[in-house]
Order: C-alpha cells, then sequence, then structure tokens
C-alpha cells in the first residue's frame, strides 16, 4: 500500500516500540517495515558467513572511496549514492578478456597485451605504478569501460 503525504511518518526514522521499522528510502521516501526478528540460536553457514566478512570488505573499501570522482560521477543522476556505487563497484570485479603474452619471455622490451572490462574502472597495476582508465563520457553512455594495455618490460624478469 502506497501513502503520500502522510503526517504520521513525514521526517521519522528509526523503531517504533519493537514492532515497527522506518527508516528512508533511496528516492526519499519512507518506509514502514516489520521489525527483523532473528531466533537467538541462529547459526550461518559457511556461504553466509564468507558473504558477510565480503560485505565488511565492500563497506570499509566504500567508506574510503565514496569521495572520489569516478564514484561521484556514476551516482549522479540516479538515486544511489556515491558510497552505494563504491560498494556495488567492490562486488562486480573486472572481468580479464585476454592476456597475450605469447612473445615476451622477459626480455626488456618484450610486450604483453591485456584486454579487460569494468563497469567503473578497470586498472592494471604494475611494479612501476599503476596504469588505469575511467569512464569516460562516451563510455558512460554505453555502462561500461573497457581497457586494452601493451606493457612493454624495462628490465629483465628474474623468474
Amino acid at each position: 500500500m502506497k501513502v503520500d503525504n502522510n503526517i504520521f511518518v513525514r521526517g521519522m526514522t528509526g523503531k517504533v516500540g519493537d514492532q515497527f521499522v522506518v527508516r528512508k528510502g533511496k528516492g526519499g521516501q519512507t518506509i514502514v517495515t516489520n521489525k527483523p526478528s532473528f531466533g537467538s540460536n541462529r547459526v550461518f553457514l559457511p556461504e553466509q558467513l564468507a558473504h558477510q566478512q565480503a560485505f565488511r570488505e565492500a563497506i570499509a573499501y566504500a567508506q574510503s572511496a565514496q569521495g572520489q570522482p569516478i564514484y561521484i560521477a556514476k551516482a549522479a543522476g540516479t538515486t544511489m549514492s556515491p558510497f552505494n556505487a563504491a560498494v556495488a563497484d567492490w562486488f562486480r570485479k573486472p572481468v580479464v578478456h585476454e592476456i597475450d603474452h605469447s612473445g615476451w619471455t622477459g626480455e626488456i622490451g618484450q610486450t604483453i597485451r591485456v584486454r579487460a572490462q569494468d563497469d567503473t574502472q578497470v586498472g592494471l597495476k604494475t611494479s612501476g605504478g599503476m596504469i588505469s582508465r575511467t569512464l569516460s563520457e562516451r563510455d558512460s553512455l554505453l555502462i561500461f569501460s573497457s581497457f586494452s594495455a601493451c606493457l612493454t618490460s624495462s628490465s629483465r624478469s628474474s623468474g
């Protein structure tokens, strides 16, 4: 049931007794739900514990990354916040489509080709620093960012 402009819940958040929880939705709407109930002897499956740990890591990442221009831009014009964009990005890992090292033996001047894709930003960490490509205006229309790089070795491989 949808109710607009209800004076009873306007501006309200938190618990109402031991029965209801009132919160604000992403679009600013007020949401009233039953208070969740969990048994005192609740046992989590290993998969649930792993997901909880991943979520803790995503939250820690988002807290430090939400001010980055890439997440501010991604959230602009949507109901999501830069924090939400960073959490979502944590869970959607880049996809590496191809790594071509067929001509590389570790000698100086040889090339490794990398092709990868992500919905936010793709970066490639090298011993000399970070190579990255972020969403451009054109990419944001396509809702993805792709990356191709040719790395040329500048020192001899020791391994």
